[in-house]
């Protein structure tokens, strides 16, 4: 047989329109796969907020608290359903412009004090550093001092709940 000039074989006589086929799938996967981690990513933001909404809910109940016993007993019942780091504290008015989240959640700082307790609760199994990403709200509520000298004041104080994964 005489040999054919310019003929590779079926793949090669092929490869040139095969190239852009393939340039396309890779461009079309890797969309595909950045487009489903970002959604991932927007979930579990989305679940975040409903997980601090809900601690705040549950701790906030009528939005007027008698003693730290009903903080701490409320506080107790947030552990069970929340599968996310979180801390809460109760912190006074009114709250200093350079509030900072790193000592408020790894050294307590700002957290209101009656009869020697820190009126605060976590489920905290590591600290935060600079780069963890957290979720920071707060919510007004009106706390009943039996502490004071004439044995009752009501102090607005600001719930402040720090929620990371």
């Amino acid at each position: 047989m005489k040999s054919r000039k310019g003929f590779i074989g079926p793949i090669g006589d092929d490869l040139p329109s095969l190239i852009p086929i393939l340039f396309a799938l890779v461009i079309f996967f890797a969309t595909f796969t950045t487009t489903f981690q970002r959604l991932d990513s927007g979930q579990r933001e989305f679940s975040n907020a409903i997980s601090l909404l809900e601690i705040s809910d549950r701790l906030r109940g009528d939005r007027y608290m008698d003693t730290p016993d009903e903080f701490f007993e409320l506080c107790g019942g947030i552990s069970e359903v929340i599968s996310v780091y979180y801390k809460v504290g109760a912190v006074k008015l009114p709250l200093e412009q350079t509030f900072d989240v790193m000592e408020f959640v790894n050294e307590d700082e700002g957290i209101f004090e009656i009869d020697g307790e820190l009126l605060e609760c976590s489920n905290m199994e590591r600290e935060i550093s600079h780069d963890t990403e957290v979720m920071v709200k707060k919510f007004p509520f009106a706390f009943q001092d039996s502490s004071v000298r004439s044995g009752f004041a009501i102090r607005p104080l600001l719930l402040v709940v720090v929620l990371w994964d």
